[in-house]
């Protein structure tokens, strides 16, 4: 085992501590999260990860190129999980097809556009009142803001292919 993973090198050799933490992911984080390392670390570079928050929905036109779009929508604790995973799309993206990433009317083979808005939700307390015939409107207590993001990535049939494939979105 390599130990230049661990922090305290006697933990690399330790039964007790790989019998312990079995679920443990073998990668240190710092390969997960940038690209270069990922094509460096490994001679076939398929490291994906699973998409929880993305669900994307794929069309193709008359000349083979395809459009994948996905929009997602979280409050406060599950952020760092979306936009992890659109990171994550977008640096496979730029790992795989570097230097390529413009409209493909401009010759690139893949690009795309990412958009988010946040907003604040205030419940309303409605009643009607009888005897005016008129709804009473009050504010309730703002919720937490919920963000909601979309990520469209448009490329050529061999780009959409390998992205689908890569993220198993059949």
């Amino acid at each position: 085992m390599n130990t230049r993973h661990f922090k305290n090198p006697a933990l690399a050799d330790s039964t007790s501590y790989r019998a312990a933490h079995p679920t443990l992911h073998p990668l240190p984080a710092r390969y997960l999260c940038d690209p270069e390392k990922i094509l460096n670390r490994f001679s076939k570079p398929t490291l994906t990860m699973q998409l929880n928050y993305l669900d994307f929905e794929y069309s193709e036109d008359a000349d083979g190129n395809g459009t994948l779009d996905a929009m997602a929508s979280a409050l406060p604790p599950q952020l760092p999980a979306l936009q992890g995973e659109i990171t994550g799309v977008l640096a496979w993206a730029h790992a795989h097809w570097p230097g390529t990433c413009a409209p493909l009317e401009d010759g690139g083979s893949w690009h795309f556009d990412l958009q988010g808005v946040q907003e604040v939700q205030s419940p309303l307390d409605l009643a009607f009142d009888e005897a005016t015939g008129q709804l009473r409107v009050a504010v309730g207590n703002t919720a937490p803001p919920r963000t909601t993001l979309t990520l469209t990535l448009s490329g050529s049939s061999d780009f959409c292919a390998a992205l689908r494939e890569a993220f198993d979105m059949g």
